[in-house]
Parts: structure tokens; sequence; C-alpha cells
């Protein structure tokens, strides 16, 4: 036997207003949480269900396998099937509340500031260099060839005394801006912080769509694993209240706001929205490479923000600036060595760390050779 109608669905429909219409509608659907976990829901993958899955064990972050509803589609959900009863009143409410939201914005805002984890201990903390490379006939290999075992020592210490005069001494702060400056502008960044769920929205954009076809990032998927520990870490110290303790390489934080960057220009969302964040991400970007002091002390993360730096100054219709960046990426990369193989005795031999680890760099090396070439032919230069 069927149900009795209540009191409201009784009423005709031609007297059905659209309020009370939506209102019937939404009191009778089940809300439905999503059976896959949050990792898998972010990225668009199927997930086994398991706790921790095959997904989030593979990707190397099983403590964020969780399986906990969406609270704010919950909170969405209820607040649809809210009976609306005097339309005055709410607008009121409405105004009440958006009156009162700058406040929680702004409290938001602070929780991010203060849960950002620190990029190095300090400005005079050098971050670590990558290998430098010198040539067989550059002048610090013909001075160690012409030392003498017993007066190896002593052209030890010269040496030292010298690697200033010749381009070796990667101590030295960032030459072009002070240190107190820098500290300053990082602090003005951490108060416009994009949310988790932005930096996911982003991110995808960027996985799906340029990823695949110019591969810009050598590792993607080691990436996405760091970033997902990453926003649980500043997600749990703004639950804490507690500042991370954890240092983030500022090279690290250089390549996710490139990425962030290269993504709002290819994300869904109006022109004018697309153009000034991807702007404020690359800006970001830039002082997080000034930070890891990347003219001094280049690494493969620096080389590959850089590319994307280059990549976003193309699409924004400043070819000759990407063109100019793009021939200082590739001096950068050649102080690394990438143009060169590194010598091995056997292949076979070799481990298989050592072995990705050479063919990262011939693939970042290629990659900076193929965009100045597609950016020289530009300019027939």
């Amino acid at each position: 036997m069927a149900e009795n109608p209540s009191p409201e669905e009784r009423v005709p429909i031609d007297e059905l207003t659209p309020e009370e219409a939506s209102r019937i509608i939404h009191s009778h659907r089940k809300v439905r949480y999503g059976t896959a976990c949050w990792p898998c829901r972010q990225r668009k993958v199927k997930c086994d269900n398991k706790q921790p899955c095959e997904n989030c064990v593979k990707r190397e972050h099983p403590r964020l396998c969780s399986y906990k509803p969406n609270r704010s589609s919950t909170a969405k959900h209820s607040a649809s099937a809210a009976p609306s009863e005097a339309s005055v009143t709410n607008r009121k409410r409405t105004h009440s509340f958006s009156d009162s939201r700058p406040d929680e914005s702004s409290v938001r805002k602070v929780e991010r500031q203060d849960s950002w984890p620190r990029t190095i201990a300090s400005l005079d903390e050098p971050e670590p260099a990558g290998d430098r490379y010198l040539g067989q006939n550059s002048i610090p290999a013909l001075l160690r060839e012409q030392s003498s075992p017993i007066n190896k020592g002593e052209s030890v210490d010269i040496r030292q005394d010298m690697r200033s005069i010749l381009g070796l001494d990667t101590s030295a702060p960032f030459p072009l801006m002070s240190a107190h400056h820098l500290q300053r502008m990082t602090q003005d960044i951490s108060n416009e912080l994009p949310s988790d769920r932005e930096v996911m929205k982003l991110f995808r954009a960027y996985k799906e769509i340029p990823q695949p076809f110019w591969g810009f990032v050598m590792d993607i998927d080691d990436l996405e694993s760091k970033l997902m520990v990453y926003l649980e870490d500043r997600s749990r110290n703004a639950t804490n209240g507690v500042k991370s303790t954890k240092p983030v390489q500022a090279s690290w934080l250089a390549i996710l706001f490139a990425v962030l960057a290269v993504g709002s220009q290819y994300h869904e969302s109006p022109y004018h929205i697309r153009t000034r964040d991807s702007q404020r991400y690359i800006q970001i970007s830039f002082h997080f490479l000034r930070l890891g002091n990347f003219l001094l002390r280049p690494s493969f993360d620096s080389i590959q923000a850089l590319l994307l730096t280059s990549f976003v100054l193309l699409n924004d219709m400043k070819a000759e600036a990407s063109w100019a960046l793009m021939g200082l990426t590739c001096r950068l990369a050649q102080s690394l060595g990438l143009h060169r193989t590194t010598p091995s005795d056997s292949r076979d031999s070799t481990p298989p760390n050592t072995q990705s680890k050479e063919m990262i760099r011939r693939r970042l090396w290629w990659s900076c050779v193929w965009h100045d070439t597609l950016t020289s032919l530009s300019f027939d230069r």
C-alpha cells in the first residue's frame, strides 16, 4: 500500500511555487557518498576500497587513504533540504552571512599562512646544489693536473681561495636581491596561499592537458605523491595550530607554483581569471627560484621550473622573454653537465637508480634543447 502524501504534496502543481517544488525534490534526495578514497577521487582513478588502497600504497602515501565523506558536500545537501518558510527572513540572513564572510575568509587565510611549511631553515642556509660540471680543458681541471702529490694539500687550499675567481663559489647569497627583501616577499606570498581544492584543481588541469604533450615535469607521479604529503602536512598543521618543522626545498615549491601557473592557463575559466592566476602563480614560482638561488645553485628542480616559466611566458604572448629565459636555462643545464653522458664502465653493472637518474638527466637536457630550438625558429635566430 502506498504511503499517504504529505500535505505539501497534495497541493495542485499549478499552485506550487518554484521554491516549494525545489524543497520537495531535495527532501526526497538521498545523500550519496563516494566509495573511493580521497586521493583516488582527486586523481579520478579507480579505487579498490581497501585500507589503504593499492593506489595509495603504490604512490607511497598510505596515510592519506581516507574514506570519510566530504563534509562540504554533506553540509551543502543539508542546507538545500532545509525549508524556506519566509523569503524576507532568508534575505536578511543572507545579508548578515555575507557581511561576516570576510572575517571567516581571513581566518582561513591566516590558518593557511600559519600552516605553511617553511622552505628552508633560514635564508643563510644554502639549498643543496647539484654536481657542477667542469670540462677537461677548464682552468680548475688544469690546476688539478699540475698539482703534484707532494703539494697536494697546499694545492687544495689554493683552489679553495680561487673558487670565487673561477666561478665555483656556490655559498654566496642570491646576488640580485637582498636577503631582507626576499624574506619580506615570502611573508607577503604566505598571505595569498591557494586552498587545497584550488591546488588539486589546477594540478589536474596541468597533468591531463599540457603534461602528456610537453612533458616539462620529468616525474609527474613523484611530484603528485609529494604534493599529497605536502597538503596533508599543511592541513595537519592548520588543525593542530602548530607550524611545520619539515623543511621544503624552495626549488620544489618553484615547480609546484609553475605547474599551477600552467594549469591556470589550461583550466576552463574565463580569460581574465586564467591570466590573473597564471601571472600570480608564476611570480610566486620565480620568487622561490630566487630564494633557492637558482643562478649559483641550479638543480634538476630549478631547471624544470624554468622550463615551465618559459612556457608560461610563451603562452602569455611574451615570446621574446621566453626565448631569453630559455638561453639562461640551457646554460644552467650545461653547468650541471646535463649535455654530457655520465661515464660508466658497463651499463649492466650500473645500479638501477643510477640508470634512472641518467635517463632523467638526458630527458631534461633534450627538453631544454627542444624548447630552445622551437623559440629560436620563431625568431630565425
